[in-house]
């Protein structure tokens, strides 16, 4: 394997930046040549020379476009090319990064491990190969698809003054009957072979990772199955009902929203501000004189949306877009029912008006809709205001759920993971720290052996537990038998403490960034955050005291 072209090609270019780092003066050592065993020298020279790599991209991107000279025509392609490379090559910037690439693969240990390590992954790479490059094309058929399918439904969002026709309609459905027969296809080739699955598995958490590094936002199987919802609501039904989302506190309600605007519209949501709950007309637009004495009328957010205009003087309407009100059952409740139903079953292009305007009338944008969210009360939580009872039947409803997490679905666990994963592709934790723990269990009427993984609490790595963890807290907030049931019986619920999805992966990423590199443990670092959160006077003693044994129970 060692012969191999890649190999040869990436330890041959390795070994050229290290032979072109600078020579250092004796006895200088700086930050970047000391680490603290062989293992992390390897990942280290793995990150640098990833980092070493895009370096020379973008300094090669830059030498081409912002520092363009005037064109030699006496040059070839060829020889430009070959210019660029020697003055990238040249550049200063690179020797740091040369420096540190140096310091490790000059040390013995380091460079053994790191080309054992690069010749196994090459070697399961190119044993995959096959049936990888078997399910890729089976995913470029289902993710061309999807990509067609939203292309579709944003048009018919555009142009929702005239209905879908036919045709259209007739290729959206064949186009959904494509996305099942793949998905079932992929689903079947990821099941059959083991070491696809977990090369599968590692592609999936790099694409979580793009797109929270992006949007801040992660496109899981439960959250792709809200939109499609949520599109069938906007685009298909197409009444411009508004929709609400309901559900426990921290379930991701507004970030769907905004994500949704975006993948849609391709624009960020016109969003209402804390003032509008006292009063509702802002929202809508306010009266506005210019030094003429002449009146207009300045649009707000949900004015904005509606109309595509900023004000009643622009001569020329925008698209329009989506409008997200959240915690709708905190607005007034006069204001909020003659709002809803002005807006409910209004097509786009139809004349709209409200006093707000002063008199003022607009067509209703064609990309406009109404997206709120609510937290409602419920027998645990009956001190939650109720939507008055004329709002509720204008609008679309649809639950929004923590994501899942268990044995069978670990959608949380994998977000964990992705928070974790570096810009390099990987994770730089202890891999005894991850996973869950299998046990054997022996079926005792056929008496054969299988694996499945542990449910005890306090089995697994430190983020496997972590995950149950705050799956277990969600489940006690909303009222449902979790860890502690079984012990603490209805004292194992908790009133108004929960963890934030958002909230956890935002301490992951702060673990990668900063508390990682001071080789902190895992489990250390979460232990403290679990106990500054935990403790917090904003929750009742119950509460706090609560959470302790839930902290205690997953051993962390």
């Amino acid at each position: 394997m060692k012969e191999s072209p890649k190999f040869e090609d990436i330890v041959g270019k390795i070994e050229r930046a290290s032979d072109e780092a600078p020579e250092r003066k004796e006895g200088a050592v700086s930050f970047s040549e000391k680490w603290a065993s062989p293992e992390e020298g390897t990942e280290e020279l793995y990150a640098l020379w990833r980092d070493y790599q895009r370096k020379r991209s973008d300094l090669a991107k830059d030498y081409r476009e912002k520092r363009a000279e005037p064109k030699n025509e006496k040059e070839s392609p060829a020889d430009r090319a070959r210019r660029i490379r020697a003055t990238v090559a040249a550049d200063t910037k690179l020797a740091p990064l040369r420096t540190a690439i140096s310091s490790r693969f000059k040390d013995d240990q380091v460079r053994s491990m790191f080309e054992n390590t690069l010749e196994r992954e090459l070697a399961e790479e190119e044993k995959l190969a096959p049936s990888y490059d078997n399910y890729l094309r089976e995913k470029q058929l289902k993710d061309g698809s999807e990509e067609r399918r939203l292309e579709l439904y944003s048009d018919i969002f555009s142009h929702r003054e005239k209905e879908a026709d036919e045709l259209t309609l007739l290729e959206l459905a064949d186009l959904a009957t494509r996305v099942r027969v793949s998905e079932r296809s992929m689903q079947r080739m990821e099941r059959e072979d083991p070491e696809l699955s977990a090369r599968l598995s590692f592609e999936r958490l790099r694409t979580y990772r793009e797109q929270l590094k992006k949007d801040g936002f992660i496109w899981t199987p439960s959250r792709e199955k809200l939109f499609d919802k949520i599109l069938e609501h906007l685009v298909i039904v197409n009444q411009n009902r508004p929709l609400l989302l309901y559900g426990e506190t921290g379930t991701g309600k507004t970030r769907l929203a905004r994500a949704v605007s975006q993948r849609l519209t391709d624009r960020a949501p016109f969003e209402v501000g804390e003032e509008a709950k006292t009063d509702i007309r802002p929202l809508l637009g306010l009266r506005s004189i210019d030094k003429d004495k002449e009146t207009f009328v300045t649009y707000g957010p949900l004015g904005q949306a509606v109309t595509g205009k900023k004000t009643s003087r622009d001569a020329q309407a925008g698209p329009g877009g989506i409008f997200y009100m959240d915690e709708m059952n905190g607005y007034p409740p006069e204001g909020l029912r003659s709002l809803i139903k002005q807006l409910s079953g209004r097509r786009a292009g139809e004349e709209i008006s409200f006093a707000a305007w002063a008199g003022n009338s607009e067509k209703l944008a064609p990309e406009f809709g109404f997206i709120g969210s609510a937290n409602l009360p419920s027998e645990k939580h009956p001190d939650r205001a109720e939507l008055p009872v004329e709002v509720a039947r204008e609008l679309g409803s649809l639950e929004v759920d923590y994501p899942p997490q268990s044995a069978e679905n670990p959608e949380l666990y994998e977000m964990m993971l992705a928070a974790l994963m570096d810009q390099n592709e990987r994770i730089r934790v202890p891999k005894s720290e991850l996973p869950p723990e299998w046990k054997e269990v022996v079926d005792a009427r056929t008496n054969t052996k299988h694996y499945e993984i542990d449910a005890d609490p306090k089995a697994g790595g430190t983020l496997w537990r972590f995950a149950e963890f705050v799956a277990a807290v969600q489940k006690s907030y909303k009222g449902e038998e979790n860890a502690l049931t079984d012990t603490l019986r209805d004292a194992s619920y908790l009133r108004h403490a929960v963890l934030d999805p958002g909230l956890v992966i935002s301490w992951l990423q702060e673990y990668r960034k900063s508390a990682m590199r001071t080789h902190e443990s895992l489990k250390g670092f979460l232990a403290t955050k679990i106990g500054e959160w935990g403790s917090q006077k904003i929750y009742p003693e119950e509460d706090r005291n609560l959470l302790k044994k839930f902290q205690e129970a997953f051993q962390l």
